[in-house]
């Protein structure tokens, strides 16, 4: 069994692994946590989905929060003694090439993403990961990765508009209304962060495909995707676990 683990800014995940995902679990980020924190959250989640913690022997590592990086590493090697772990770098193997101009500016998160889309959607391939930014990737007719662009995510966003506009309140991204019913300024905010990042991720793509010169398969992961998943057209791969599959697959790469 093999054991992913994506660290970003909102969240923890962790996905345990045989042929397929078999169990996941998702925790808050807090970079206040010390390494007992960590191993007295997780020692009843995992045993809760019954995971045999003798059975895991690798385990893969990603994290774009190095402030938790030391509490955390230390309660996954306190809880699963007998694995080897990897930690994703810049200059860890992958399955696909890179042309950018900085490959050291590339965090973990993206590599498994995108590892992750070669792997199982194959390429040319946008992918877009919304989470507390959104990034849109590009896997070229090469299978190279060459640009990248990222913008504030959804929850960034709300929150600067109540920051910054001093008579907007602070607004969760739930419960929207239709775009002809926004008719008072809670639903106004929302519609708009809303709608408006659709439509920018649709845009976006459209753009790079223009530039491109040619049609791409459209990936679409991250844990804000449920913001805005029921308005996307069909012809959006819609994949919550896209980056753990990623992370699975750079451990293997890396094994060899």
């Amino acid at each position: 069994m093999k054991l992913a683990v994506d660290v970003g800014n909102t969240t923890i995940a962790l996905g345990l692994f045989e042929e397929k995902l078999i169990a996941k679990i998702i925790l808050s980020t807090d970079k206040n946590k010390a390494q007992d924190d960590f191993f007295l959250t997780l020692s009843p989640l995992l045993k809760e989905k019954n995971i045999n913690i003798k059975e895991v022997k690798k385990i893969v590592y990603s994290s774009v929060v190095p402030q938790v990086d030391d509490a955390l590493k230390g309660a996954i090697k306190e809880l699963f003694p007998n694995a080897s772990l990897l930690v994703v770098n810049p200059h860890i193997k992958t399955g696909f090439k890179i042309n950018v101009q900085n490959p050291e500016e590339i965090g973990g998160d993206l590599l498994a993403g995108l590892q992750g889309a070669y792997s199982l959607y194959g390429y040319p391939t946008l992918i877009a990961d919304l989470g507390t930014a959104t990034k849109i990737l590009s896997l070229n007719d090469k299978g190279e990765f060459t640009t990248c662009l990222i913008v504030p995510g959804m929850d960034i966003s709300a929150a600067l508009l109540s920051n910054k506009a001093a008579l907007l309140p602070a607004v969760g991204l739930d419960d929207v209304k239709p775009i002809e019913k926004c008719n008072n300024t809670i639903d106004a905010m929302k519609g708009g962060i809303v709608y408006g990042h659709l439509e920018m991720v649709n845009g976006l793509i459209s753009r790079y495909e223009k530039a491109l010169g040619y049609p791409c398969k459209h990936v679409i992961a991250g844990g804000a995707t449920k913001n805005i998943e029921k308005y996307l057209s069909d012809d959006y791969i819609v994949d919550y676990d896209l980056v753990l599959y990623g992370l699975i697959e750079l451990l293997n790469i890396n094994a060899k």
